[in-house]
């Protein structure tokens, strides 16, 4: 089963994932990062935010 969550904030300085997150208690989940996160731009993906 995949879960996931995507987010669509301002394009300008903040802090506004800490904002979202801050609202979870983190210490309730096991967390795994695994995945990719990219740019949207109208609705169509453009380059990956992380490179590996």
């Amino acid at each position: 089963m995949k879960r996931g969550v995507s987010f669509e904030i301002p394009n300008s300085h903040g802090n506004y994932l800490g904002g979202i997150l801050r609202t979870i208690d983190i210490s309730s989940y096991n967390w795994r990062m695994d995945g990719e996160a990219y740019l949207v731009e109208n609705g169509e993906l453009k380059e990956p935010l992380l490179q590996s």
